[in-house]
């Protein structure tokens, strides 16, 4: 039996149990160390194969009519949810049936001593279509990946459930030996069950664990704070352009509605003044002599300054922060989105630099296990060691940061941002804006 039926139901209710299976249908096709590295790379391999099956598939729920899988498949499975709902004493009814039960408990005269607790219990069966759409809305935004450039570093099970959610090819429940359903949780809430395994694209593909769920209060969570539990892959041209403009670092730059950078206009009338390197032209490293064609098609040279990069970093360094807290922060930033930023642009950059052991010391000195020890080769084997480890991948489970994590993070984010800045403040496009003009001696450059 499907729970439709209004009739002891609180009538402000009536209207979410008669569109019930309408709502449904539109809720599935709306938009809205060694150990550790081992679980990172089977993580890496298990999505690969996931993707791979489901690129070899046709389409996504959206694009399948109302009696295909995003409406009948869904549909049936939240008929059978509320055909199946367990009384404190435990037996099994439907919604409505129950519903039925504690409206004529209620009329009783006198108040049954239990009184309270069945009318919470009403309310919230009452209330279980609004969750149920709701779960549903959020579990769809929350899993949907069509247009995405997924993070293939993530938590495998719950790409696995995003396919099977999305009725992927290989994937579709009914169609293949994974399915999910969903079932009562705590306080009127809802788990979300996904399960199964078979043979996608030639390998074997399953759950860790045997199957993984999630509840409708975390899903509600996750929305109200615009995370995502599937990461995007984040531009890192975005977040240098972010450091950019709050920083005001081009003065008279041009942005479109992306955020992106149009035009980097005039460098601005101090600009030179406020990053070029110190000292006179003529000093070594200073100023840089460039070749260029004139009007006549005759080669010239023009000498022009070079930037100071530590000049640039302490200009950019608090927008750079602030950009760092949405990743780190304790209270306010996303470890996972921090992750996947990780795995994916920053780590992947390290692995052609030298370890240099000053660097190492400079980075990781402050922090308590390395200050406290005597200088010394121990000192600078563990430092070597500790630089080593923060270099790898993080797991897709990873909950906390190390010391040296959140320092090599900051590090690398910050170098990153501050050396494209400088490339393009030096760009040849920028040249004829450092032109060196006059300085304190006795020579003039044209």
């Amino acid at each position: 039996m499907s729970y439709t039926s209004p009739k002891y139901i609180n009538t402000s209710q009536a209207d979410l149990y008669q569109n019930l299976q309408n709502t449904i249908s539109k809720v599935v096709t709306d938009t809205k160390k060694a150990n550790a590295q081992q679980k990172y790379k089977d993580d890496v391999q298990k999505n690969a194969e996931i993707v791979a099956g489901g690129n070899a598939s046709a389409l996504s729920i959206k694009n399948q009519n109302s009696h295909d899988y995003g409406g009948a498949q869904n549909s049936s499975l939240v008929e059978s949810y509320f055909d199946n709902y367990t009384t404190p004493d435990g037996r099994v009814m439907s919604y409505e049936g129950r519903a039925k039960e504690i409206a004529m408990e209620l009329e009783k005269k006198p108040k049954p001593e239990n009184y309270g607790k069945l009318k919470a219990e009403l309310e919230m069966i009452n209330g279980a279509p609004k969750a149920m759409h709701t779960g549903l809305e959020n579990l769809l935004s929350q899993l949907d990946t069509t247009g995405r450039d997924i993070d293939q570093t993530g938590n495998s099970n719950i790409l696995l459930a995003s396919y099977i959610f999305q009725g992927k090819n290989g994937y579709k429940p009914g169609e293949s030996k994974f399915s999910y359903k969903m079932v009562p949780g705590p306080n009127g809430s809802i788990d979300f069950v996904f399960s199964g395994e078979g043979e996608v694209n030639g390998n074997k593909i399953g759950f860790k664990g045997g199957s993984w769920s999630i509840n409708s209060k975390e899903l509600s969570a996750l929305e109200d704070a615009d995370r995502d539990i599937i990461q995007s892959k984040i531009s890192e041209t975005s977040q240098v352009n972010g450091v950019i403009k709050d920083s005001n670092f081009f003065p008279n730059a041009e942005y479109n509605d992306k955020g992106e950078i149009t035009s980097y206009g005039k460098l601005g009338d101090n600009f030179v003044e406020s990053f070029r390197m110190e000292g006179d032209p003529d000093d070594p490293g200073n100023t840089t002599k460039i070749k260029y064609k004139d009007a006549d098609g005759k080669t010239q040279e023009m000498t022009v300054w070079n930037l100071d990069k530590n000049k640039i970093r302490d200009r950019v360094q608090q927008s750079v922060n602030v950009n760092l807290g949405e990743f780190l922060d304790p209270q306010t930033g996303d470890l996972d989105r921090a992750r996947s930023y990780w795995n994916n642009t920053l780590s992947p950059t390290l692995g052609s630099d030298p370890f240099d052991i000053d660097i190492a010391r400079e980075s990781f000195g402050k922090i308590p296990e390395v200050a406290k020890m005597e200088d010394g080769p121990a000192k600078d084997e563990l430092l070597k060691q500790k630089w080593k480890e923060a270099m790898g991948a993080w797991p897709s489970d990873i909950k906390n940061l190390t010391e040296y994590q959140k320092v090599m993070f900051h590090k690398v984010y910050t170098d990153r941002a501050v050396d494209d800045i400088y490339n393009r403040a030096m760009s040849g496009a920028n040249a004829t804006q450092r032109q060196v003009d006059t300085w304190s001696g006795d020579n003039t450059y044209a």
